[in-house]
């Protein structure tokens, strides 16, 4: 949507940007991608509510999560900080909060458990 495309454009570079449109991504990439994404957000919305970042059902959502999230970054730590430049200032934000993949919920929950991995000596990154 135009509000997160202009935070997007905001939080990545002009070089990130064409490096992301030049990585081989199909349109079956782009779908098998946005179902993981979606199973993954509603695994995290239920889980929060339980409020165990902890728990062992919550360290394998958040393995997976970061996962996705290596896949799209690549590890590069310029685009794990780009990354991060987006989410962060976008939940910030009252305009753009309601236009993120996410609720602000989801994502306090899932920072909750990198510091649980990080905390256990596994990589989120």
């Amino acid at each position: 949507n135009p509000v997160t495309e202009k935070l997007w454009e905001q939080a990545f570079t002009p070089d990130q940007l064409e490096r992301l449109s030049q990585r081989p991504f199909t349109e079956t990439d782009a779908q098998q991608t946005g179902a993981a994404w979606a199973i993954l957000i509603s695994e995290a919305d239920k889980l929060r509510i339980i409020g165990e970042p902890a728990s062992l059902q919550a360290l394998d959502l958040g393995r997976r999560w970061f996962a996705l999230v290596r896949e799209f970054t690549q590890s590069e730590p310029d685009m794990v900080e780009s990354s991060r430049a987006f989410y962060q200032p976008g939940f910030d934000s009252t305009t753009t909060a309601a236009h993120m993949p996410f609720s602000k919920d989801v994502w306090e929950f899932v920072r909750k458990i990198a510091h649980e991995l990080i905390a256990r000596g596994e990589t989120i990154d």
